[in-house]
């Protein structure tokens, strides 16, 4: 039939008009830009023999550069060894009304194309009166692939510690008044300058946030305490070719 054949071919032609005409020379369009993504994966266990559960969610990531798959593997690695710490080995006594458990979920603080930060906020219950509260932190440089340790982030020679310890010790005795509570009530040792007592901490757009879980700073009925130190002020402190360099 020769009016389909004229037909198919004028509808090839309407089809080749409507295809954008590259002028001779034209520069080649960009790719559209990937933005990096979080998604939850989990470890969940069940374990009746040994009277354990556990429920820990953690981020793994999409499109976050080349080295994507490595971080996926350490923050798996991360999530997996902090559930095997309270894995039982044995059965519970017989004494235990309920068996051992952890979980966790975590919050995102800043994903961009040079840096993921994020908390695993757990909770876990191996017996005893109640069960306590950490944070699990997630800190990793996307261009290259490396964790980042609260070093990392100032100049060799900076007295950073001294400086946190300062801004903590002022923003802790803030934050415990208004909960109730007095500076006195706080115990300087745990915001002392050693490495130990600052390395749970989290970056921001503008702020690192360092984190302290009961009994490091105050007793268990205070709970937890969370502050927000402005990039602003430790920038001199800060290393020139930094993860937070500019």
């Amino acid at each position: 039939m020769p009016w389909l054949l004229s037909l198919a071919i004028l509808l090839l032609g309407l089809a080749a008009c409507d295809r954008p005409i590259e002028a001779p020379g034209a520069p080649a369009r960009p790719e559209p830009t990937v933005e990096p993504m979080v998604e939850t994966d989990s470890i969940i266990v069940a374990d009746s023999a040994l009277g354990f559960t556990a429920v820990f969610r953690y981020p793994q990531l999409h499109d976050a550069g080349p080295h994507t798959d490595a971080i996926n593997a350490a923050l798996a690695d991360s999530a997996r060894a902090y559930v095997d710490v309270f894995r039982p080995t044995e059965p519970p006594p017989d004494y235990m009304t309920r068996g051992s458990e952890v979980e966790g979920s975590f919050v995102v603080t800043r994903l961009d194309e040079r840096l993921f930060s994020a908390r695993i906020d757990t909770y876990w219950y191996t017996g005893g009166a109640h069960g306590n509260t950490d944070v699990l932190p997630l800190n990793y440089n996307l261009t290259t692939g490396d964790r980042v340790a609260l070093p990392h982030l100032f100049a060799p020679e900076a007295a950073y510690l001294d400086t946190l310890s300062a801004h903590s010790a002022a923003l802790l005795a803030q934050e415990a008044e208004s909960r109730g509570f007095s500076a006195s009530d706080l115990w300087a040792e745990g915001y002392a300058p050693e490495a130990a007592n600052f390395q749970r901490f989290t970056l921001g757009p503008d702020s690192l946030t360092l984190y302290f879980p009961p009994y490091q700073v105050a007793p268990y009925v205070a709970g937890p305490f969370a502050i927000a130190l402005a990039y602003a002020d430790v920038y001199p402190l800060l290393a020139p070719a930094g993860p937070l360099s500019e």
